[in-house]
């Protein structure tokens, strides 16, 4: 009769998976590759330059990596032009005295509500101001 091995429990192959497959996370590495698409170069050139610095990756890795950036970028414009429609202004349009909070939608939006509270404010003193003259 053959000495059978007994199978290793999902808890050994875990630990083994995790210790030999221990590269790097090729998403943080998504501005590179998107700089470098940018420039013109394709998935396999990227890839390679990417090997040539010691990250190793496929140039299908770095496929998924530029089409998940792609369709994250296409979810927020989508977004940002839900909320263009529904309140008929752009939060995120850069303008001198905001654009520190260009990133950040609900100050740039309070910031414009607060501006056209103050001018309300001014428009109806104004109008005071002429009806008592």
């Amino acid at each position: 009769m053959k000495n059978k091995k007994r199978p290793p429990s999902p808890q050994e192959l875990l630990k083994e998976a995790e210790e030999t497959f221990t590269t790097p996370d090729l998403r943080s590495y998504a501005d590179v590759i998107m700089t470098l698409r940018d420039k013109g170069l394709s998935w396999r050139n990227i890839a390679s330059w990417l090997c040539e610095r010691n990250i190793e990756c496929t140039y299908n890795e770095v496929y998924y990596i530029g089409r998940q950036v792609a369709l994250d970028q296409a979810a927020r414009e989508a977004e940002r032009q839900k909320f263009i429609e529904e309140h008929g202004f752009d939060p995120w349009a850069e303008e001198e005295d905001d654009s520190q909070f260009e990133h950040d939608p609900v100050e740039a939006l309070r910031r414009k509500l607060d501006r056209e509270k103050e001018d309300e404010d001014r428009f109806s003193e104004e109008e005071d101001n002429q009806f008592h003259e």
